[in-house]
């Protein structure tokens, strides 16, 4: 990770520690994927929201990762507001990233449910990792929609519906996590 940004060195460590956290969790529990990327990742740390707004790409946006041929993108601000955070986002592509470095072509359910489960890394006392634990939106979701069956969830892919279309995704989403 390339680290930058206005906010303070303490803060932009902070991020850079957890991002590496996260790596290396990942390649303890996969040691077969491949996590050296073929480009760089640069991440960008803002100091505030409004240091922030500028460069978002939705006004609700915590955090962003934008992969690239050339470069990736990952920006975020230190600065919570209400119960977003921002590392849940960058978790969540940050595990698309790895994915299809070492899996091609894989299902879409699959990629964004894996990517749901692993958007909620959390580290404690530098050794104390939790994973998987429940997400509150997808489990009111699950509980209050009806289900996809099975066969419509695993054959969305990147232009259907379910994926696309904002009162559509969210049982697509809590589906994937959830399997």
């Amino acid at each position: 990770f390339f680290m930058m940004g206005n906010a303070s060195e303490k803060d932009i460590r902070r991020v850079g520690l957890k991002l590496e956290q996260f790596r290396e969790v990942f390649t303890r529990l996969f040691p077969n994927m491949k996590f050296n990327t073929p480009v760089p990742t640069t991440v960008v740390v803002f100091k505030s929201d409004s240091s922030y707004r500028p460069f978002k790409p939705g006004a609700n946006t915590a955090g962003y990762f934008q992969a690239g041929p050339d470069v990736n993108y990952i920006t975020l601000t230190t600065e919570l507001r209400g119960e977003q955070d921002p590392f849940n986002v960058i978790f969540h592509e940050y595990t698309h990233l790895l994915v299809e470095n070492t899996f091609k072509d894989v299902p879409v359910w699959f990629n964004e449910g894996l990517a749901e489960y692993y958007s909620t890394f959390k580290i404690t006392d530098d050794q104390k990792v939790a994973l998987g634990t429940p997400i509150g939106n997808h489990v009111f979701r699950l509980r209050e929609s009806k289900m996809l069956p099975l066969r419509t969830l695993f054959e969305v892919d990147h232009k259907s519906p379910h994926y696309n279309e904002k009162n559509k995704a969210g049982i697509f989403y809590a589906q994937s996590w959830a399997l």
